[in-house]
């Protein structure tokens, strides 16, 4: 009822002249609201993004003076960056000027520019200023209040990093180990269940890889086979041995479990990086699962590889604990100092809180400019530490670092899964006296400089990783590189779309021209509703764009090839316009719906290109569709209607 509304005869029988006239007015509305909402939200496209250094204070006492910014203005000259503006920016309302923007027009000539002002800020004004990436929009303020954007660039066309990282489920197993370890200790006291013999060191072979486990020893048969019974509840596989007179239990998890604990921990980590992405302030990443343990990051726009890689590979983590009384310093764990790491402090083994219990935390100075993190806890972690420190006033409480580097890893080619040999570092920041009793809100102190509080506080806000995660493949892509490929994508674009409109034009004629006006306005259609999806478009993107402007004019030609069989019948040139545009769209429908599926299905299954690939010819194709059915008939319409086209030339 609809598409036969929407198609219905363009002449028209003399009792559905009024219902034809209110189609004809409908479509048109239509085709204007589409094609006005085309045009303006594909305008930021012809404003690029500017790449920008912001230098902000990092103490309120620290201000923004004329030698600050004409020295900032004369390093630039003097090493001949290139750049657009410099110059200082009032935020949020603020009654003086509290940033120093410098913006330039490539991401390399940035990086260049931000290697040269680290050292100058490091000669001249040691920790007084904080240098940030940001991006700037240029487009016309009317546009970016209306939420114009332009086209998000992948990772081929803008220059960036990506990296392929593994979750060890070796550790995560682990950890899943040794907290069952932790409740089978307190079953057996509990019922008064004694073992002679009690490790989490054992391991079970399943498929070939070892996974840990625990086993217990005991005096007797029935006094395991009790202890058997009592862990029934875990679910656990369980395996019996006998040597010299003790009896043996294994317990290890069945390979369903470790599935599910290979899931969490993958789905967790890609959560956990998403949130370190996004405090980098990357635009438009990609955080995707490969196989059974791996995880796909790719980050366009970013240059400085290393602090990326360090910032979304790291284990860093936190735990607080109460330095051991000298009475039982013997009984307290011996950790090091990171600053001298031959000197030791006993500390308690209980960790009262960890960087789990962390809710947010903010890098910042005190009075006299030494690096600080800010830490909020939970309220678990609140009450802990409330608890804990409400009897130990007057005792030393150490902030320790935890960090877990790989040390080897062998890969299986067999299975395709990676053994990983690590060694995970606790060393003690600081170890300051408590003064008085804590809660939820305190501050560490103890930090290198500025850059590495900010980079802790940034890791403790993203929260820490369900496993650690190992580095398996790295690459990086530069801006220069990036500009290359856009070039090449854009002139294979231009050179497609020219062959396809000459030839449309000299065969069709006059219909070739209403045809490329459809491809144009197609074109416009698809940048739009990409830039408005933040949809990313990549090298494979712009093939997709390419394919879609083929498919476009197949349905044009269609049609085409319809209303020259009905004028041979003998039609009149608008009904034969009427019966070909009828009779064409089931097959154009058919022809487009089945790529359409297979669009959806590469999208759904896709890696990064392919996805990118997948995205512009879905949106291509319904923007094709759009362009071919309604828009280039109620142009041939309105030509007719208006007696600007009195012959068909096909």
């Amino acid at each position: 009822m609809v598409l036969n509304y929407l198609l219905g005869d363009a002449l028209g029988q003399r009792r559905y002249k009024t219902t034809q006239r209110k189609r004809r007015l409908w479509l048109d509305a239509l085709v204007l609201i589409v094609l006005g909402w085309a045009i303006f939200y594909s305008l930021p496209n012809l404003y690029p993004d500017r790449y920008a250094l912001q230098l902000s204070p990092a103490r309120t006492q620290v201000v923004l003076d004329d030698d600050f910014r004409d020295g900032i203005r004369e390093l630039l000259a003097q090493n001949n960056v290139t750049h657009e503006y410099a110059g200082s920016l009032r935020v949020d309302g603020a009654s003086e000027a509290r940033v120093f923007e410098i913006r330039f027009y490539d991401q390399d000539e940035r990086s260049r520019g931000r290697a040269i002002l680290n050292e100058w800020l490091e000669e001249n004004y040691s920790g007084d200023y904080v240098v940030s990436y940001n991006r700037v929009r240029t487009a016309n303020r009317f546009i970016r209040l209306a939420g114009g954007v332009p086209l998000s660039l992948g990772l081929d066309l803008q220059g960036g990093v990506h990296f392929l990282m593994e979750v060890d489920i070796q550790a995560a197993m682990r950890q899943r180990i040794d907290a069952t370890a932790g409740e089978f200790r307190v079953d057996l006291g509990r019922n008064r269940i004694r073992s002679v013999y009690f490790s989490t060191d054992a391991t079970a072979s399943i498929k070939g890889v070892e996974y840990p486990a625990i086993e217990m020893g005991f005096i007797s048969d029935d006094i395991r086979s009790q202890a058997i019974t009592l862990f029934t509840e875990y679910e656990m596989v369980t395996t019996t041995r006998e040597d010299g007179g003790i009896f043996y239990a294994s317990f290890y998890f069945p390979e369903v479990l470790i599935d599910q604990v290979r899931d969490f921990a993958v789905t967790q980590n890609m959560a956990t990086l998403r949130e370190r992405i996004n405090e980098l302030g990357v635009a438009s990443p990609l955080v995707q699962r490969q196989g059974s343990s791996r995880i796909i990051v790719e980050m366009p726009g970013i240059s400085d590889a290393a602090a990326a890689k360090r910032v979304i590979g790291s284990t860093a983590n936190l735990e607080f604990r109460l330095e051991a009384s000298r009475a039982g310093a013997a009984s307290g764990v011996p950790f090091p100092f990171r600053d001298n790491p031959r000197e030791r402090a006993y500390l308690d083994r209980k960790v009262i809180v960890s960087g789990e219990n962390v809710i947010n935390a903010q890098a910042q100075f005190d009075n006299f400019g030494v690096p600080q993190v800010a830490i909020t806890l939970d309220s678990r972690g609140g009450r802990n530490m409330n608890r804990i420190t409400r009897e130990a006033v007057g005792r030393n409480m150490a902030v320790i670092l935890v960090e877990t580097n790989i040390k080897n890893f062998v890969r299986n080619k067999e299975d395709g899964t990676t053994k990983f040999e690590t060694e995970t570092k606790k060393q003690i920041i600081s170890i300051p006296t408590i003064r008085d009793v804590l809660g939820s809100r305190f501050v560490i102190t103890g930090l290198y400089d500025q850059s590495e509080s900010s980079e802790l506080a940034l890791l403790l806000r993203a929260g820490a990783l369900a496993a650690p995660m190992y580095f398996l493949e790295e690459k990086t892509i530069g801006a220069s590189l990036g500009q290359d490929n856009i070039n090449k994508g854009v002139f294979s674009l231009i050179l497609g779309s020219l062959c396809v409109v000459l030839f449309i034009l000299l065969y069709y004629r006059v219909f070739g021209l209403i045809a490329n006006l459809g491809l144009m306005f197609n074109l416009i259609l698809i940048v739009a509703i990409m830039s408005q999806l933040s949809a990313v478009l990549t090298l494979p993107g712009i093939a997709g764009i390419v394919l879609t402007i083929g498919m476009a004019i197949d349905a044009n030609i269609l049609i085409f090839s319809r209303i020259k069989e009905e004028m041979r019948k003998g039609m009149s040139g608008i009904m034969a316009i009427d019966a070909g545009y009828r009779r064409a769209f089931l097959s154009i429908i058919d022809a487009n719906i089945t790529t359409l599926l297979v669009g959806i299905i590469l999208f759904a299954v896709g890696t990064g290109p392919i996805k990118g690939f997948a995205i512009t010819l879905s949106i291509g194709i319904l923007t094709s569709l759009f362009t071919s059915i309604i828009f280039t008939r109620r142009i041939l319409e309105f030509l007719y209607a208006r007696k600007l086209l009195k012959k068909i030339y096909i």
